[in-house]
């Protein structure tokens, strides 16, 4: 594994070990957004059929790897429902303002069984998570977003950070069964404040979902909410690397949530 880290980086190494532990080898996987397609082509090396995307073209590290380019991922991708077995979004969702669409679009070309695997800044760990206390922002931008950048560029700034349980809720909603949330980088500075600051944020976590959030209360989303909110890596690690697997068609759930009387025409 290290000099596998030594070749590609941790973030990609922690992707494609998720993929190699949830995906058999010679299933189809499609990267979005996969920039010059150095994670791509370990996947092809580890015995999957790849494709890559991209919006804009790049220097490819290996021309075997078909990558598709001018794809907008906030447009409808160019790919038939259920094509693709496993797709991988690396760094890329917390620079696109549309999480729902985009989300959507990758549950839409997933098989049924299918794999998504996500890696993203992490907005929750416990450094983050303080840093909003005193500051009222949280700790997962490169840098602030100045005032004349146009909004064809913002793209290039994290703007549109992953928060974790609007992330749970999407995937729930788009047919995913719970996902299992792991993590990259785990920093010495935020082991250290989770044993000082843990205790305290465990307990009230657990009273939030469970006991004074009307919509989760009552349902079994309390309880993943908790497990993925005070996990170690949630708390510790730098990003997020999150594994969700398509479901079969989804089942109705017993309604518990106060939806307004103005939203009931548009709940499905």
């Amino acid at each position: 594994m290290h000099n596998l880290i030594k070749a590609i980086g941790h973030t990609k190494a922690k992707a494609l070990d998720l993929v190699s532990r949830h995906v058999p080898a010679g299933a189809k996987v499609l990267e979005l957004s996969c920039g010059e397609g150095i994670l791509a082509d370990a996947m092809l090396r580890r015995g999957y059929e790849v494709r890559g995307s991209n919006y804009s073209i790049y220097p490819q590290r290996n021309p075997a790897v078909p990558v598709d380019t001018g794809v907008d991922i906030m447009e409808p991708l160019p790919y038939l429902d259920a094509s693709f077995d496993c797709v991988v979004l690396s760094e890329v969702l917390q620079n696109v303002p549309d999480h729902r669409f985009v989300l959507g679009e990758i549950a839409r070309v997933l098989r049924v069984g299918g794999v998504f695997v996500l890696t993203t800044p992490n907005m929750m760990n416990i450094k983050s998570r303080l840093h909003f206390l005193f500051t009222g922002y949280f700790k997962v931008k490169w840098m602030f977003i100045g005032h004349d950048v146009p909004l064809s560029q913002a793209f290039a700034f994290h703007n549109h950070p992953v928060h974790l349980p609007v992330l749970l809720y999407y995937l729930n909603a788009l047919g995913f069964a719970t996902p299992l949330v792991d993590g990259i980088y785990v920093k010495p500075k935020s082991v250290l404040l989770t044993a000082l600051f843990g205790w305290l944020v465990k307990p009230l976590t657990w009273v939030n979902v469970s006991c004074t959030e009307k919509n989760l209360k009552h349902s079994k989303a309390s309880r993943q909410h908790y497990e993925a909110l005070t996990s170690f890596m949630a708390l510790t690690a730098d990003r997020l690397a999150v594994v969700a697997r398509k479901g079969e068609v989804k089942q109705a759930l017993s309604s518990v949530s106060d939806v307004p009387e103005w939203a009931q025409a548009y709940r499905k």
